[in-house]
């Protein structure tokens, strides 16, 4: 997917309006990610797939709990694929689970200063839906998922999402990914590669 492409799926006066990079990701909500993984398997060219399964403390509409969802990661290009299973507890995402077919929930942004990125959108009319951190191996993801309908007019869900190394931002593209597949997500994220 080329990039005039990938950023037709964000209306060029919403990523203007809320100052978004490129749309990092295409998320999805699935039932079962090992069966979507196959379903996807077969419609499209065979990928790699990095599996992990994360237990976190979010917030959801300003409510604390916890959450555990299965997790898939795959690059199309420059594009990150996300497939998202509900394993327990309450988030935005089990709702959407209950859709049969393989359909986008959310645009995801990779930005370096989530917090200030957050802020900004709200003060321009986002709505922050759910926000939280997972941390793997040293690796911290922050992720914040706003309802922009009020500003783009339809019911479109965008993701910020900050990786970081420790305490530093940490690149996110195919190329880390393909790196982090090198080094064996198994010992040290204790996650799958399915192919």
């Amino acid at each position: 997917m080329g990039s005039e492409t990938k950023n037709r799926l964000v209306s060029d006066q919403v990523r203007s309006q809320l100052r978004l990079p490129n749309v990092g990701q295409i998320g999805y909500v699935v039932k079962d990610v090992y069966h979507a993984i196959q379903d996807l398997q077969v419609t499209k060219q065979r990928i790699p797939w990095l599996v992990l399964d994360h237990d976190h403390q979010r917030s959801l509409a300003g409510r604390q709990g916890r959450c555990t969802l299965r997790i898939a990661l795959a690059y199309e290009g420059p594009l990150q694929l996300e497939l998202i299973q509900v394993l327990k507890g309450e988030t935005i995402h089990v709702g959407a689970a209950e859709i049969s077919e393989i359909k986008i929930h959310h645009f995801g942004f990779m930005v370096h200063d989530l917090e200030n990125r957050l802020k900004y959108c709200q003060g321009q009319g986002a709505k922050l839906l759910q926000k939280g951190t997972i941390n793997s191996a040293g690796i911290t993801v922050d992720y914040a998922y706003l309802d922009t309908s009020d500003i783009s007019g339809t019911n479109m869900i965008l993701e910020l999402i900050q990786w970081r190394l420790g305490p530093f931002p940490m690149p996110t593209n195919r190329y880390v990914f393909s790196l982090l597949l090198t080094l064996g997500s198994w010992n040290i994220f204790k996650g799958k590669i399915v192919r």
